[in-house]
């Protein structure tokens, strides 16, 4: 179970707002295809960054999930960069371990600008000029709303929204073991500060286009079961996502499903595009550490929430995770 935060990282965080304070043009990024706990946090910067008066975008690799846009109603999000003078002195990466996963957004770090590293992953290497990870938070959510109060901001509305969306999803709900007391209080003073939990709840789990619940109904009606019913597979390909016309963003959180299934302990979804590879997301109940296993494989995450790509064709990958799982839970 992750400690309850006890310390503040106060020296880490006044480096940070002395380096925001010098520079002028500030670029916000986190990992490629970014979920609500990424999202969230580089909203709230752009706000943050509003009231400082600096100029700042927010670009990410991937598609941003339609259920996650209504964090943004200023649409600081920049899913095109094209005709942007994007010239950053300062880039900030959020929830991201390594910069390999910002994809197409790295064409911006260029060498003399400092970044900016502040996360919650095991596996997160210490990139940045200044790096803030605690792997203690339920969310980076967590981490911004510390950086941001202590530098004496309040949120409003807008931001206190879209932190309360980063813990919100990032502790299922408030269902995982790193839902701490403290993530909890932290949410709570959100709300005093405007966030609203109806519309963010409503928003991130009870809103879906059409085509998104035809793509989940065929990979539910595909479910698997393996190892005494204790694995569960789900399986998406390029084939699935054209006949819903659905889009990969439509995906973000969908692996949850896997451990809906009475007593099933690991759950994968299997993403199969036509690449070479094929993307692995991982899920584990609270007694197991799934973490080394998409560590074998060349991945990262959490413990119980974790990924990896492996080589080829599916049949190839299904069988290696099979193989891999049996070690692992023992059968």
């Amino acid at each position: 179970m992750k400690k309850i935060k006890e310390t503040i990282d106060r020296e880490t965080i006044k480096e940070i707002h002395s380096l925001i304070d010098k520079s002028e043009r500030i670029l916000i990024t986190g990992h490629e295809n970014p979920d609500g706990d990424s999202l969230g946090s580089q909203i709230a910067f752009g706000e943050y960054l509003k009231s400082k008066k600096k100029q700042f975008w927010i670009l990410n690799q991937g598609e941003i999930p339609a259920k996650y846009k209504f964090a943004d109603p200023e649409g600081y999000i920049k899913e095109n960069p094209q005709g942007l003078n994007i010239k950053p002195d300062l880039v900030l990466v959020v929830e991201c371990p390594n910069l390999d996963r910002i994809g197409w957004v790295r064409k911006y770090l260029v060498e003399g600008v400092p970044v900016i590293n502040i996360d919650h992953h095991e596996n997160n290497i210490g990139f940045g000029d200044i790096n803030l990870v605690d792997t203690s938070q339920a969310a980076v959510g967590e981490l911004v709303f510390d950086v941001l109060k202590l530098n004496g901001y309040t949120p409003g509305k807008v931001a206190a929204n879209a932190l309360y969306l980063a813990i919100y999803t990032d502790t299922g709900r408030f269902r995982h073991d790193s839902t701490t007391p403290e993530a909890l209080r932290t949410s709570a003073e959100l709300i005093e500060y405007g966030a609203e939990p109806r519309t963010v709840a409503d928003n991130a789990y009870c809103s879906y286009s059409v085509s998104a619940l035809r793509l989940l109904g065929i990979i539910l009606s595909n479910i698997e079961l393996f190892l005494d019913d204790r694995v569960c597979f789900l399986t998406i390909t390029q084939e699935h996502l054209d006949s819903t016309n659905a889009s990969s963003a439509d995906l973000e959180g969908v692996i949850d499903y896997s451990l809906y299934v009475d007593g099933v302990d690991v759950g994968l979804l299997f993403k199969d595009f036509g690449g070479d590879s094929i993307r692995v997301s991982f899920r584990c109940r609270e007694e197991y550490d799934i973490l080394p296993l998409a560590s074998k494989f060349g991945g990262g995450g959490h413990h119980h929430a974790a990924g990896c790509s492996v080589p080829g064709p599916l049949e190839n990958a299904r069988k290696l995770m099979i193989d891999a799982l049996q070690e692992m839970l023992g059968d």
